[in-house]
């Protein structure tokens, strides 16, 4: 998270922090048409086991500590739809309640917000194969696209996301399996030119859990400057707590 990297040709003073309830970092949009047939089929249920862990594998205000306040709180995650990145995969195919979507945090005031996400797979195998989808180029395209649209339809058209890199330290250990960084880029009448907004992605696997993690930073000229090192060292401190009860 190295701020020194973002230009701050347009100064945003917010990003399009819309979530989404799938437990989905974001998604594409949805293809439209008729709606589906109305069904009496039961959705799958999973073990209580299986929930407990997905509610345990998402980061908490209490893991964060300090001056983290939770600017929206968690929920039980919905069903993805075609269209939406990762639909047809085994995730999407999870029982609903072996996932689950943590809250959003921000840290104090400035406008950098951490949120987390967790699938519990029935074995190892099906959360290895999850991962290697979300590192794909074709889901991290999906996810550009849908972050792109999402800062869009917020209301500026002069704003884009670029994805800026997929390689970082600490890739390959103690579970930290994908990382991907979109850059928030605007065209102020020259080409489009990156501005003060980044969105990072973060993969973490336990076993047969699959944890995200996403930082969403607006960067801000008052920022301390030490302030990427501190939210990566207070993260790393809150995932280790997560670690111990995801195992």
């Amino acid at each position: 998270m190295d701020a020194s990297r973002w230009l701050r040709v347009l100064a945003v003073s917010t990003l399009a922090l819309t979530g989404c309830a799938s437990g989905e970092d974001s998604t594409a949009p949805s293809v439209t048409g008729n709606p589906p047939s109305p069904t009496t089929s039961t959705p799958p249920t999973a073990d209580p086991a299986t929930t407990a862990l997905a509610q345990a594998a998402v980061l908490t205000q209490a893991d964060l500590g300090g001056p983290w306040t939770v600017f929206r709180p968690e929920s039980a995650a919905e069903a993805l739809v075609e269209g939406d990145c990762g639909y047809g995969t085994g995730y999407a195919k999870l029982p609903l309640s072996a996932r689950h979507v943590g809250p959003q945090l921000q840290r104090g005031e400035a406008k950098w917000y951490v949120s987390s996400t967790s699938a519990v797979f029935p074995d190892e195998a099906g959360a290895q194969e999850w991962v290697q989808t979300r590192k794909s180029s074709d889901y991290i395209e999906c996810r550009r696209a849908a972050l792109e649209k999402e800062q869009r339809d917020a209301g500026d058209q002069r704003l884009s996301v670029k994805t800026a890199e997929t390689t970082g330290p600490g890739l390959g250990q103690n579970g930290y399996e994908g990382y991907v960084r979109y850059q928030l880029h605007a065209d102020t009448g020259s080409g489009a030119q990156p501005a003060n907004g980044s969105f990072s992605r973060h993969t973490y696997r336990v076993g047969r859990t699959v944890i995200s993690v996403s930082v969403d930073v607006v960067s801000n000229e008052n920022d301390p400057p030490d302030l990427p090192d501190t939210v990566s060292n207070e993260i790393a401190k809150a995932l280790a707590t997560v670690y111990g009860r995801s195992r």
